[in-house]
């Protein structure tokens, strides 16, 4: 049951309004709880903001840490396109090949048959104008099927048919460009059919056809005839004049004369290599360059998380000006920003041991320039590439080497490793600790264990308790006052009728 409230009527206090002062004061520790939480919310968005971020990162530097991906990008060249052209696709066991083309694979077809319609024939709306039926057989099995049309059914209405009894003939119908086409669903000689019994005229142009038998408008069924290359003196049969070999993918366009073979070169991809580098590195100063501006964002003490009562007060445009300014600086000096920038920075910087000319990423033309733009990279691409044109293998090893088996330890493993292999596992350690901390953006409420998610949890449980002992304390207020005003409309009636008496 509401209470009764009495808001001055005895008094002429404007009680609502010294209720709402006072509950201000009282609200004091409630604002700062939810100001407290609000900060924390959003702290909690640009950790997970980071963490994709890194996550993107990591992503592309776990294809770079794989030998693989280096060995496996060649460049391959064909001394004739017109005779056999050649792209790789993956890594091939020679440097050269001499390919000869003997015969042209002919691909198996199959059967088919077309037939000119005529008397306005223009559509499959198009309407056929005469009687008459007809039969398919399959040619190999005997299959028939037979077929009965009327005056007045449509061109799509004899199609369906048709291909509804597929399943028995072999045989599908569509039309195209005035013309009925039949085909066969399978290839090779099994795919050969006839029509026949046919009876009575048709503007559809459908008549008795055997396909096996040469004659306008039809196309007999053809086996695979398989072509012959010889490969490095190999002798070889194609199924399909694009065919894959060594991890080459080779497309034999025409013969080739009698010791005039066509010559394919394989050599290292160096400018992949150099535009895989250079992306990452892109994408590298990107991701810290978004960290290192969080680190040092200015912090505006005096914009605080607006609570509801002072929204209201505010324009849309005025409470995104003013909750930009309050969210700036929320990672200022974050000890787990700093440390994923210092370690990423480490991964670059140290040398890689074992290895002679080029042990470190400032050999092969990849280096810091200025200390203030904190640690952001530059690629010279002329001594990158020269670097992997020359020593490969040495390169490659700088970029992807794995620990030994005597690394027990996370910092032998670090010293041990090449420059992606370390920065993947430095990548994924930050990216721990920050979801440590911030949690998983799939996380739910209730699933999220992480540090903030435990200290959102705590001030929902503040919040709830300062909202009950609020509604408390307002009702208080709200029963002094009303005892008030009930005790002065008490004292008013009894001074009325003191008056009345003495008259």
């Amino acid at each position: 049951m509401s209470q009764i409230r009495f808001s001055g009527m005895a008094s002429g206090l404007d009680t609502e309004k010294i209720v709402k002062e006072l509950m201000k004061a009282e609200s004091a520790p409630l604002y700062k709880l939810q100001r407290t939480k609000q900060k924390q919310e959003w702290q909690q968005t640009a950790y997970r903001e980071i963490n994709t971020l890194l996550l993107d990162l990591r992503t592309k530097a776990s294809d770079l840490r794989y030998e693989s991906f280096y060995t496996n990008k060649k460049a391959v060249t064909s001394s004739s396109d017109a005779y056999v052209s050649v792209k790789s696709s993956g890594k091939p066991s020679f440097s050269s090949y001499t390919v000869s083309v003997n015969k042209l694979a002919e691909p198996a077809t199959g059967a088919s048959a077309v037939f000119k319609t005529s008397g306005g024939i223009s559509s499959t709306s198009s309407t056929v104008g005469s009687d008459f039926s007809f039969s398919i057989n399959s040619g190999v099995d005997g299959k028939e099927a037979s077929f009965t049309v009327s005056s007045g059914d449509t061109v799509e209405k004899v199609i369906s048919d048709i291909n509804e009894k597929s399943g028995t003939t072999g045989v599908k119908a569509s039309f195209f460009n005035n013309q009925i086409v039949f085909t066969s669903t399978s290839t090779g000689d099994a795919s050969n059919f006839t029509i026949g019994n046919v009876s009575g005229s048709n503007n559809l142009g459908i008549g008795a056809i055997d396909t096996t038998v040469a004659a306008s408008g039809v196309s007999k069924g053809k086996d695979l005839v398989e072509g012959e290359v010889i490969i490095n003196g190999a002798t070889l049969k194609i199924s399909s004049n694009n065919f894959t070999y060594d991890n080459m993918q080779f497309s034999a366009k025409q013969l080739t004369a009698a010791n005039s073979p066509v010559s394919i070169s394989v050599t290292t991809d160096v400018d992949s290599m150099v535009s895989s580098i250079k992306e990452f590195i892109d994408k590298y100063n990107s991701v810290i360059d978004t960290i290192n501006k969080k680190l040092t964002e200015d912090v505006y003490k005096s914009y605080q998380p607006l609570i509801d009562s002072e929204r209201s007060d505010m324009t849309d445009d005025q409470i995104s000006k003013w909750e930009d300014k309050a969210k700036s600086g929320i990672l200022r000096r974050d000890s787990i920003l700093s440390s994923a920038v210092s370690s990423m920075r480490s991964s670059f910087n140290t040398s890689v041991p074992g290895l002679t000319k080029y042990d470190n990423m400032s050999k092969i033309g990849i280096t810091t320039k200025n200390y203030y733009e904190k640690g952001k990279l530059y690629v010279d691409e002329d001594k990158l590439r020269e670097a992997l044109t020359t020593n490969p293998d040495e390169v490659i090893q700088l970029l992807t080497k794995l620990p030994g088996s005597s690394a027990t330890t996370p910092e032998q493993k670090f010293q041990q490793s090449g420059v992606f292999e370390r920065l993947y596992s430095q990548i994924n350690d930050s990216m721990k600790q920050i979801t440590e901390k911030a949690g998983s953006s799939g996380s739910g409420s209730t699933a999220d264990t992480s540090t903030i998610g435990l200290n959102l949890k705590k001030l929902d449980l503040d919040i709830d308790t300062w909202e009950d002992r609020l509604a408390k304390i307002e009702n208080r207020y709200w029963k002094q006052y009303t005892a008030m005003e009930t005790a002065i409309s008490k004292f008013n009636s009894q001074g009325g009728w003191f008056a009345n008496l003495m008259q």
